[in-house]
């Protein structure tokens, strides 16, 4: 019992008994009461050491493993999915069955402990609808994304990891295919997979899906006619590969710069990266198969000769070249859209005041030439592919 004579009065503690005498305490005591049970006291154990004498296999300082649910209700479709599968397949077959039975208890848990957060995903989903907190539901590793980029030109892109919520906008990792540098070395690969990080702007509301900055090709209204069209695309952009001349009528870019283009150009990548070391090149870092790019002089690395794209690549291919305007006298980036075969004028050479020998030799001089593939060269390093021809006369 604590005194009020002080102005901070010591604690006086009393144990008493039950059914001791009522204690009748001064004014401005304050009295606190505790009831133990002492008749446990002396048995209290902790349950983990209870628990060890019989589950010795238990690690109990382990940490618990935690996992966001979202990640299992992004994938509950494709789980769905492979359920169906192992029904179809898993006749005779334990290893199957066993797999089945987990997943379908894997899935009713899912449905049961979180259905009303799945009712009003499906509700939105079915109407073409998502809200900014539930983007995480349609963003599923492995799907193809499509936006747009600087070109305007519709992209498709490859998801490689789950969608995250950063400080301001929802951020997705994807990969694309880009030309590999050092092409042009031996047993260097062609082509490659290069990253891309896409963002999603915060919205208010529920939002179409078409009308994302980036959403899964799947929610839109004519997919296979933009697949087409992506495939096409990435089929002329792979043909052009290497060293080309061409025609160009559009807009270039250098960076954000805009150019207007209307002449020939020379479509180069490796050249251009060399000549403009400090451009923002986007590089591929994995081989199409996923492995990590290595440099085969520094590495010994060998990569398979077949790089043929499939429909599933060429739907993943950039829309830009990288190359030199002959008429602006610049490194500019070039939309595959806008290319287009150089119109040679035929009547020029027919017109060309020569012995129809001559014309013959000069022809097949120039044929040979630019279709060889001989990798001699002169003394000198790159001094011995060209080819100079003198046409003189008397004027007139």
């Amino acid at each position: 019992m604590a005194s009020p004579s002080s102005k901070f009065p010591s604690e006086e503690r009393e144990e008493i008994e039950p059914g001791a005498e009522p204690v009748v305490l001064p004014p401005g005591s304050v009295l606190q009461v505790k009831r133990i049970d002492k008749t446990w006291l002396p048995d209290t154990r902790e349950w983990q050491e209870v628990m060890e004498k019989y589950l010795d296999t238990i690690m109990w300082s382990i940490p618990i493993l935690k996992m966001d649910p979202r990640v299992l209700l992004t994938f509950l479709p494709h789980l769905t999915e492979k359920i169906s599968t192992l029904r179809s397949v898993s006749e005779g077959d334990a290893s199957e069955s066993s797999m089945e039975q987990h997943l379908t208890f894997l899935v009713d848990f899912l449905e049961s402990e979180y259905s009303a957060i799945l009712r009003k995903i499906r509700g939105l989903v079915d109407h073409g609808k998502i809200t900014f907190d539930l983007l995480w539901a349609i963003f599923v590793p492995g799907d193809v994304l499509l936006t747009s980029c600087k070109t305007t030109e519709p992209r498709a892109f490859r998801q490689r990891g789950l969608l995250s919520f950063g400080r301001q906008y929802a951020d997705l990792e994807c990969e694309y295919v880009e030309a590999a540098d050092n092409s042009e070395t031996a047993n260097s690969p062609c082509f490659g997979l290069a990253k891309k990080a896409l963002s999603i702007h915060p919205f208010e509301g529920a939002r179409n899906i078409a009308d994302l900055e980036v959403y899964p090709i799947h929610y839109h209204p004519s997919q296979a006619v933009v697949e087409q069209k992506l495939v096409q695309r990435g089929e002329a952009w792979a043909k052009l590969h290497g060293i080309h001349h061409i025609q160009y009528d559009g807009i270039a870019w250098q960076g954000y710069e805009k150019v207007q283009v209307n002449g020939r150009v020379m479509i180069d990548r490796d050249t251009f990266r060399r000549m403009e070391p400090n451009y923002s090149l986007p590089a591929a870092n994995l081989d199409l198969s996923g492995r990590r790019l290595k440099r085969p002089d520094l590495h010994g690395a060998t990569y398979d000769a077949d790089e043929s794209l499939g429909h599933d690549l060429l739907l993943l291919t950039t829309p830009i070249l990288y190359g030199f305007s002959l008429t602006e006298k610049r490194w500019l980036e070039f939309c595959i859209k806008d290319v287009a075969p150089i119109q040679w004028n035929g009547e020029v050479y027919a017109q060309l005041a020569v012995d129809s020998d001559r014309k013959d030799l000069l022809q097949a001089l120039v044929e040979s030439h630019g279709t060889t593939t001989s990798s001699f060269d002169d003394f000198v390093a790159g001094k011995g592919r060209g080819l100079v021809i003198n046409l003189f006369a008397q004027g007139g």
